[in-house]
């Protein structure tokens, strides 16, 4: 079973190794956001983990309810629906 360490797995999960994704990787794994394990003093993430990480970081699509027909409406309030 491949595993990876917290520098690999932010270059993974975010494409970038950078220390601010890693830190930001942590603070996720030390509160549980994301799955993981610590071996010793280090976090360790198996490819189930990352694959795990990136679908739970996926923007989800929203259902925006159709706006009514603006006819009958005033100027103001045609406006306020439309914004």
């Amino acid at each position: 079973m491949t595993t990876y360490s917290l520098d690999e797995a932010a270059a993974l999960i975010c494409g970038d190794d950078r220390p601010s994704k890693t830190q930001w990787l942590a603070r996720r794994l030390r509160r549980g956001d994301l799955p993981g394990y610590k071996a010793g003093r280090q976090w360790r993430m198996t490819q189930a983990d990352v694959d795990t990480a990136i679908e739970a970081l996926r923007p989800r699509m929203v259902h925006v309810p159709s706006v009514p027909a603006m006819t009958g409406l005033t100027r103001t309030s045609a406006r306020r629906l439309a914004s």
